[in-house]
Formats: structure tokens, C-alpha cells, sequence
């Protein structure tokens, strides 16, 4: 990921008040699933597999 792609999602994390331990998840939760297709990216690498998640109590 190039970096002013880095430096966005840092921003929107900040702005939405989150932290992630993992910056790649952001960018997975950002990413669908025709986009990861169209640029023969590894399978998985979308939001799908997130879908399922939530934040507890939310």
C-alpha cells in the first residue's frame, strides 16, 4: 500500500476514533470484493470475511 494511501487511513482512524492493531484491517474492511477481483488479489483480501464481525454491545 502506497504511502499517502497509509497516511488516510490514519486520518480517517483518528477521526473516527479508533485504533486498529493491525492497519491492514482497516484497509481489508475498505476493500470490496469485485476491486480485489479486478486486481487478481488474493482471495479473502475484501470486507466479506468481516461481515460477520461486530464490536460488542454495539
Amino acid at each position: 500500500m502506497p504511502d499517502d494511501s497509509q497516511t488516510n487511513l490514519a486520518a480517517l482512524a483518528e477521526k473516527l476514533g479508533v485504533t486498529f492493531g493491525d492497519p491492514a484491517i482497516l484497509q481489508e474492511a475498505l476493500t470490496h470484493s469485485s476491486f480485489v477481483h479486478e486486481r487478481g488479489l488474493a482471495p479473502g483480501a475484501d470486507y466479506e470475511r468481516l461481515e460477520f464481525f461486530r464490536r460488542r454491545g454495539a
